[in-house]
């Protein structure tokens, strides 16, 4: 009796044995180095499987315990929040160009001072006007015959201005004439600005050729076409003066030199700045924070006159800017950075649902490609969750603190590299039941099979996804050299992510395929197909391989007892998880 068990207990010892060389044989190469790292997997494999066979749930709920921790510092601490763009965040800051910028900055701010033997003034509220980074840009051009400066086409643009200069919130953020500011500010009351105190549209084209035929812009009345002619002849005659050249060329396109007509004309439209309790300059109104207050204050209200001016309008998956804004013949183009932003903001939105499809996908192809759900479901956390547990890394222990949409948009990487290491490890696994099944592993065996696949996938996912998560954060760590620092800070962010997808791939993944074969498959009726191959105990193989490991044991220590120098093997043993388990020694020796 002592001898059959003595026997079963070494076959079991040469099948586990059997599927590590196999594993072996697949990795190790001619060179010692190979041999060396194979060595070295092969023995951190038995150790992770021998830990994960004894105790799955436990290592499982470790894994969870801790990532959720790093999730909870992550959120608690407000890590992911993105930060606002700053003025020169895409600057190169040690660039000849930029410096020669910041210097002539900085001497206009001290010149502007010179006269004043204490410091300079504070600038009058709304006193300056800018359309570069506040105001906006409209490019008219004419899809019908002849000049683009006929009566009809200039009422038509005048109804498109004044849907900037009519808007109600216009006279909170016009330039103000000289001493408006003050007579409001100190008047007694709820008294507020009107269109009478805004400075007037210096660089409209409607606001030209209105004001030249006498005439108010605030009833787009059609003009006289003598008057039209007179101003557009006055244009075309100041073009060809070297003196007016180029006052006149801002009206007129290019077109214009040769033909002695025009199909494309543009307007300036300004807002003025500081704001009231503000002090920001010329060079601080591309601030996003500054450009912010221009957007919710104005100009989100004006889209959608605009919008509804021009009958369009936003659909699914479709922004109404596809379209062309025609009024009549003449083709409106806007151009302005708080309106762009405002679009900007919108497209970034879309895409974020465009970014839960792509995780609903890599969840159904995960939960198809490894046959569990269960599987999918903690793959897919797994790999979302990387992205807060790295930027406590990033931000605390890195210390960099620039943390963009940019930076957000790398989730559709990571999608695609933490779902390839778990079919990496998926596959490996199903290898595993492949071999085990063909070496005829009895029923009582289950910890000892189990232990075996979470080495053998183990093995196979420690090396081969290392290599190409390494490879990966590489080429993103790369980009640390670029001198813009977005692109600087993306490739170290990168990197670290991708590292850390590859560390939760090798602790949290294998113990949750252990919790599936342990919990989820016994309770399983539609699941067992598989898992009854793996622990077939009637299969025929089952006999014939139990008696050629028998055999195979018999003769290694015959061999090991002739020779002085035998080879060196490391054992595990594996408990059974119950008293109820047969008293067969879980002894798993594979030979190095």
């Amino acid at each position: 009796m002592h001898t059959s068990s003595h026997h079963e207990s070494m076959s079991s010892d040469m099948e586990i044995g059997g599927l590590a060389d196999k594993a072996g044989d697949m990795t190790v190469g001619a060179s010692s180095s190979m041999v060396e790292d194979a060595v070295f997997s092969k023995r951190v494999s038995m150790v992770i499987g021998d830990a994960i066979a004894r105790r799955p749930c436990a290592l499982f709920s470790s894994c969870c315990f801790g990532v959720w921790l790093l999730v909870m510092i992550c959120v608690g601490t407000g890590a992911m929040a993105f930060n606002d763009d700053g003025p020169k965040d895409w600057t190169i800051l040690n660039d000849e160009t930029t410096e020669s910028k910041d210097a002539i900055e900085l001497a206009q701010q001290r010149v502007d001072c010179l006269n004043y033997p204490a410091a300079c003034p504070e600038v009058d509220e709304r006193s300056q006007a800018d359309f570069y980074s506040i105001g906006m840009v409209l490019m008219y051009q004419n899809h019908g015959d002849g000049d683009i400066f006929t009566p009809e086409n200039l009422q038509r643009m005048c109804r498109v201005e004044r849907l900037f200069l009519s808007s109600a919130s216009y006279p909170d953020f016009c330039p103000l004439v000289l001493g408006a500011s003050a007579r409001v500010r100190s008047a007694s009351g709820e008294v507020g600005f009107n269109a009478s105190d805004c400075q007037p549209q210096t660089a409209s084209v409607v606001e030209l050729f209105y004001r030249s035929a006498g005439m108010d812009l605030a009833n787009c009345g059609l003009l006289a076409g003598s008057a039209v002619e007179a101003t557009s002849s006055q244009l075309y005659t100041d073009l060809a003066n070297p003196a007016t050249f180029q006052q006149a060329g801002f009206y007129l396109g290019r077109d214009a030199v040769s033909g002695g007509r025009t199909q494309l004309t543009r307007s300036l439209l300004q807002l003025g700045y500081p704001l009231y309790g503000r002090t920001d300059t010329a060079s601080e109104l591309a601030n996003p924070l500054v450009s912010a207050v221009y957007q919710e204050g104005f100009y989100k209200q004006l889209e959608q006159e605009i919008l509804q001016h021009f009958d369009q309008k936003h659909a699914f998956l479709r922004s109404a800017y596809w379209n062309t804004f025609m009024i009549g013949s003449v083709e409106v183009v806007i151009n302005s950075a708080p309106y762009f932003s405002i679009e900007t903001m919108r497209t970034i939105e879309l895409d974020m649902m465009f970014c839960f499809l792509s995780i609903i996908f890599v969840l159904a192809y995960l939960s198809y490609h490894t046959g569990s759900f269960f599987i999918g479901a903690i793959s897919l956390f797994q790999i979302v969750m990387s992205i807060p547990v790295c930027l406590v890394f990033y931000r605390y222990i890195f210390q960099i603190t620039y943390y963009t949409q940019l930076h957000g948009l790398l989730i559709f990487i990571i999608l695609g590299v933490g779902a390839d290491d778990v079919f990496v490890f998926s596959d490996a696994w199903r290898q595993a039941e492949d071999v085990i099944s063909a070496q005829g592993f009895k029923l009582e065996d289950k910890q000892a099979a189990l232990a075996a696949k979470i080495a053998y996938a183990y093995r196979h996912t420690l090396v081969t996804v290392l290599n190409t998560s390494l490879t990966t954060g590489v080429a993103f760590l790369s980009t640390a050299t670029s001198p813009i620092m977005p692109i600087r800070s993306m490739g170290v962010y990168a990197c670290l992510l991708v590292l850390w997808n590859y560390l939760l791939c090798i602790t949290l993944t294998p113990a949750a395929f252990a919790v599936r074969e342990c919990y989820i498959l016994p309770r399983c009726s539609g699941c067992r197909r598989r898992n009854s191959k793996v622990l077939d105990s009637s299969a025929p193989a089952a006999a014939a391989a139990t008696a050629a490991a028998a055999a195979a044991a018999a003769s290694t220590d015959s061999a090991n007892s002739q020779h002085s120098a035998p080879k060196r093997r490391r054992s595990v043993v594996l408990q059974a998880q119950s008293s109820h388990t047969p008293a067969l020694i879980r002894r798993v020796i594979i030979p190095f």
